[in-house]
């Protein structure tokens, strides 16, 4: 494809996204997150190829160039369909066999490592002067060609992982998400009774929401802690298996860390609303009681007390103290409705 598009007279060159403002510093490479289109290849293991034309070159330049590359790539699907069909089949079943079936970490995010490999860089010289206007240094271009080898830092590591579950459970108040995964080639089942499972559930803490909307959504920041249980699903829960050849775009959208998952896109943003509160005279007896009641919600209490300034000259905070503890606190408030299916008892 490279030799293709240069001997039509345009020079291929990775993405130059500069590690500083001195180029001959070198450029660096990324793993593009599904949102993208290259990233969205990967995770449904297909090749991809993103075309990038720099905006200082002329138009006609541009055009033709992006032309040069679409020829080169479909010569090259032509030539050979056997051969990207058995590519793609393979990746498919690497896929399910690597994490769903050795159950080996998949990577949610990645950074690069610090090595590199030097490549031919062809550039136009550039010198910064400095702007009257803004205060600080801006580019200027002089026209003059120069050839270096710079570093090319494309060696990438996982940042976060994630164990694949056997399956995830979708509760039916939450079936708007089950269009959008169909979408995407997802396979969902329905369960037709009422079953139990072990599953591990994901509890949010320290949630933040983005200042602006971003693609109209409002992007949720969050920890989590996850803990076990045994429910019983009720006829109609939504069942995702996670091995199938879609198992890259499952873990995307359902698994929390990642960057493009449905409730880092805001799709879950009610979970993070309170819908039950109390009253300082309703919650006052009924502290009092529990702490008469057990002697180790008091020493908690009357440490807390000790330890905290702020939690000691809040009634507000006081009281919630007792009320989070208490049967009458919303139980699902943070918690993520959709489950991580470890093992089905029994049906």
């Amino acid at each position: 494809l490279t030799e293709k598009v240069e001997k039509d007279g345009y020079l291929v060159c990775p993405y130059v996204w500069p590690v500083d403002r001195d180029i001959t510093k070198g450029i660096q490479d990324w793993a593009a997150p599904p949102r993208f289109s290259n990233g969205y290849a990967a995770v449904q293991n297909r090749c991809g190829f993103l075309i990038e034309t720099h905006m200082l070159k002329p138009y006609k330049d541009r055009v033709f160039s992006v032309k040069s590359a679409l020829e080169a790539i479909i010569d090259l699907i032509n030539n050979s369909p056997s051969e990207i069909v058995s590519l793609d089949k393979q990746a498919d079943e690497y896929l399910v066999k690597k994490f769903a079936v050795n159950k080996e970490p998949y990577p949610l995010s990645y950074d690069t490592t610090g090595k590199y490999e030097l490549i031919d860089f062809k550039g136009i010289v550039a010198e910064e002067y400095d702007s009257p206007i803004s205060g600080g240094k801006i580019k200027k271009y002089k026209g003059e060609k120069f050839e270096a080898e710079i570093p090319f830092y494309n060696d990438l590591k996982a940042v976060e992982s994630v164990i694949a579950p056997d399956a995830y459970l979708i509760p039916q108040e939450w079936n708007s998400i089950l269009d959008i995964m169909r979408l995407h080639g997802i396979q969902i089942k329905t369960l037709g009774e009422d079953t139990k499972f072990i599953v591990q559930k994901i509890k949010f803490k320290d949630v933040k929401f983005a200042n602006f909307s971003y693609e109209s959504r409002f992007r949720a920041s969050f920890d989590f802690d996850v803990f076990q249980d045994t429910i019983i699903a009720p006829k109609g829960t939504s069942l995702v298996k996670t091995d199938q050849r879609t198992m890259g775009v499952i873990l995307n959208l359902l698994e929390p860390k990642g960057g493009d998952s449905f409730v880092q896109w805001g799709f879950f943003n009610s979970i993070f609303e309170r819908k039950e509160y109390f009253d300082d005279y309703t919650m006052e007896p009924i502290a009092q009681k529990m702490m008469d009641n057990d002697p180790k919600l008091k020493e908690e209490f009357l440490q807390k007390l000790e330890t905290d300034e702020k939690f000691r000259n809040s009634p507000n905070q006081r009281l919630f103290f007792f009320y989070s503890r208490s049967p009458y606190f919303d139980k699902n408030y943070n918690i993520y409705p959709v489950m991580r299916v470890r093992n089905i008892i029994e049906h």
